[in-house]
């Protein structure tokens, strides 16, 4: 059965279209504030029976979420994503994930709070192991503390080699008002005073940081993608408002530019807008091995080589 549903090829017949009867009222399901409040995942991802109440009607979340999983196979839609992500969180606590803290934190963002401090004690319930007991809520501080009180259980308790994962969440690319607004139903986002370097978890953010181990489920240790500093141990500290760090200059960005996150996306803009990437003589070799293609090729998907079954709707393309 598994093998059926996992197909697209075979769910193809079910005629399953976008813009359906059905797939309007997934989406006006999907699409109501309450999947976007922050504090239902404390309600939501109990392991115990859960259920949905939708005026008179009721179903098994668990039933919903799985339906929800197919429809994403014929149409891979983001604003069907929530009810997803809450299941997923579930199932990871249902079968002891080793979540992080930062993976937390990451995946609770797009929810929104009345109180910014929240988007880091609400999600402390959902980290594996005792690092967030190194994390005391105190409503007394303010949000920029508790923020800063995450990169100091970071740079303490993480393991060597991952102790400056939070710069990668230090994303300050929010969503245009419009956008956020059908994504989370509120644009009511304080912005905070910040460094740079400190990851605002309150913002909802257009891109997010890229993975830093190949697992995808966390139930096991995953290999890590990335390793330029080999076995040398991280030195940074805290000093006011600056984070101090002793590293090597290996080169500077010139250039940045803004994320595309229209949906679909159109796979021939993208292409052509690729090629005019591709490095001159990339047939030549590449100094770290290889041509220079196959690392243009693995630079643009940031050294990270997965695969997952399509939906349909990269097919019609």
């Amino acid at each position: 059965m598994e093998a059926i549903i996992y197909s697209p090829q075979l769910l193809a017949p079910l005629q399953l279209k976008p813009g359906a009867r059905y797939w309007t009222a997934i989406e006006q399901l999907c699409a109501r504030p309450w999947w976007f409040r922050l504090w239902i995942l404390q309600e939501s991802t109990v392991t115990a029976p859960r259920y949905l109440y939708w005026g008179t009607f009721s179903i098994e979340f668990d039933v919903l979420a799985f339906a929800l999983e197919v429809a994403k196979l014929v149409y891979d839609d983001p604003r069907v994503n929530a009810p997803f992500n809450i299941q997923l969180l579930t199932t990871q606590r249902r079968e002891g994930s080793r979540t992080t803290l930062l993976e937390v934190l990451e995946k609770v963002r797009p929810w929104t709070c009345t109180d910014p401090r929240d988007k880091v004690y609400a999600g402390l319930g959902l980290v594996a192991g005792d690092t967030s007991q190194h994390i005391i809520p105190d409503y007394t501080r303010p949000a920029e503390d508790v923020y800063i009180d995450v990169v100091k259980t970071v740079l303490n308790r993480y393991l060597e080699g991952h102790r400056l994962d939070f710069l990668a969440h230090a994303v300050h690319l929010q969503w245009p008002h419009n956008k956020l607004k059908k994504l989370t139903g509120s644009v009511s986002v304080k912005r905070l005073s910040i460094p740079s370097w400190l990851p605002d978890w309150n913002r909802v953010v257009i891109c997010y940081a890229l993975p830093k181990v190949s697992s995808s489920n966390g139930l096991v240790p995953g290999t890590k993608l990335y390793n330029a500093a080999g076995t040398y141990p991280t030195q940074a500290s805290l000093v006011g408002n600056q984070l101090r760090v002793l590293g090597l200059s290996v080169g500077v960005v010139s250039q940045i530019s803004s994320s595309c996150y229209q949906h679909p996306f159109p796979p021939a803009e993208a292409l052509a807008f690729l090629k005019t990437w591709v490095p001159k003589d990339s047939a030549q070799n590449y100094t770290a091995g290889g041509t220079i293609q196959q690392a243009f090729l693995s630079t643009i998907v940031a050294d990270v080589r997965r695969t997952r079954e399509c939906s349909l709707s990269w097919l019609c393309f």
